[in-house]
C-alpha cells in the first residue's frame, strides 16, 4: 500500500513537472510543424501540384493522429480537441487523391478550422495572413501578404483575393 502511494505521488509530480515544462517551452509542441505543413499544402495548390498536396496532407494527418496535444496545456489541448475531428478529416480526404480540383474543397474547410484554432491558441511563431477568394467564397492562410490564390492557378486569377485578417506571430 505504501509503495502504491509513493508511485502515485511520483507519477503526479512527474505529470506536473512535464506540464510546467511544456508551458515554458512553446517549441515542444507541433503547432508550427502543422502550420508549415499547411503552408506546403497551400503552395502545392497554388502550383497545381496535387502530388505535393497529397504527400504533405499525409504528413499532416500523421502528426494529428499521433501527437497533436504534445506540449500544450490542458486548456489548449481541450481547445485543440474541439477542432481535431474536422482538421483530421479534411487532411485525410486530401490524401486520397492527386486531383487538385478534388483536394480544394477539403483545403477550404481545413483552412477555416485551422485558422480559428490558431487564432485562439496564439502559439504561431510566424505572422499568418488570412486571405479570401471572392470567386470561390473561400479562405486560406498565407505566410506573406502577397496574394497567391490556391483556388485558381490560371492567368488573371492567381492573384485575385484580399487579406482579411492578420494573426501576429507570438514569439
Amino acid at each position: 500500500m505504501k509503495a502504491l502511494k509513493i508511485l502515485a505521488i511520483t507519477v503526479l509530480f512527474s505529470f506536473l513537472f512535464n506540464l510546467s515544462y511544456a508551458q515554458k517551452n512553446k517549441q515542444e509542441n507541433d503547432i508550427n510543424r502543422i502550420i508549415n505543413l499547411y503552408l506546403d499544402i497551400k503552395n502545392g495548390l497554388v502550383n497545381d501540384n496535387g502530388t505535393i498536396v497529397k504527400i504533405q496532407s499525409n504528413k499532416l494527418y500523421r502528426i494529428l493522429s499521433r501527437t497533436p496535444f504534445r506540449g500544450l496545456t490542458e486548456d489548449q489541448g481541450n481547445l485543440f480537441g474541439s477542432y481535431l475531428a474536422e482538421i483530421v478529416d479534411n487532411a485525410q480526404q486530401m490524401c486520397y487523391t492527386v486531383n487538385v480540383k478534388e483536394q480544394r474543397p477539403y483545403f477550404a474547410a481545413l483552412s477555416i478550422h485551422l485558422y480559428d484554432l490558431l487564432k485562439q491558441l496564439k502559439l504561431n511563431d510566424i505572422t499568418i495572413y488570412k486571405q479570401y477568394c471572392p470567386m470561390n467564397n473561400a479562405y486560406w492562410m498565407s505566410e506573406t501578404p502577397v496574394i497567391e490564390n490556391p483556388y485558381y492557378n490560371f492567368s488573371g486569377y492567381s492573384t485575385v483575393g484580399k487579406t482579411t485578417e492578420i494573426l501576429a506571430a507570438n514569439k
